[in-house]
């Protein structure tokens, strides 16, 4: 049964890059967007079949679906076609917020079990480089955004935040971090 998932994973995914292909021309764009939209649909299909929620996570999942496709087919509504490179900024950093707060919960979920997992490297790694890839989408899309809208400078910026908040997650990426140990404090907080 697992093979029939990742069959799917993979068409999706062919779709996907299919859709890029075919979005890189006005020609193939209506292709484009239909494969994108199989392949979009493909991957979300496969991954709730392959976790097999019970009903009311499943409704959970819905409702949070609906929502936000009326807070974006809301937000879109607004938008000129001329403002269209904006508003995809904007959305692409709502992208990069869900990685990172995936990755927190992932890192919150398994931290009790990090001292006796054989794969602890592995997945503490896999959460740094998604932190990391995820925070760097959300701030280079904000800025992207900033700039296409005229609200920034199209000078080159220098990011702070980076400078600043490198110290504090060096403990995390060099492994300096003590697995046995409590979770921090403001981790605590968010914990389920």
């Amino acid at each position: 049964m697992a093979d029939i998932h990742q069959m799917a994973y993979l068409a999706s995914s062919l779709c996907c890059l299919g859709a890029l292909g075919g979005l890189s021309s006005q020609a193939t764009a209506r292709v484009g967007n239909t494969l994108g939209m199989i392949g979009v649909t493909g991957g979300i299909t496969a991954t709730v079949g392959l976790l097999n929620p019970p009903i009311e996570v499943l409704a959970q999942m819905g409702g949070a679906a609906v929502m936000g496709g009326a807070v974006g087919a809301t937000i879109a509504k607004k938008v000129e076609i001329t403002s269209l490179p904006q508003l995809v900024a904007l959305f692409h950093s709502f992208v990069g917020a869900a990685a990172c707060l995936t990755c927190i919960a992932t890192y919150i979920h398994d931290f009790p079990h990090l001292a006796t997992l054989d794969n602890a490297a592995v997945l503490k790694t896999a959460i740094m480089f998604g932190t990391y890839i995820g925070g760097v989408t959300v701030t280079g899309s904000l800025v992207a955004y900033g700039k296409l809208d005229g609200k920034l400078s199209s000078a080159a910026c220098y990011c702070l935040v980076d400078t600043l908040l490198t110290p504090v997650f060096s403990p995390q990426i060099s492994g300096v971090w003590d697995t046995s140990s409590t979770l921090p404090a403001w981790l605590q907080a968010l914990e389920c």
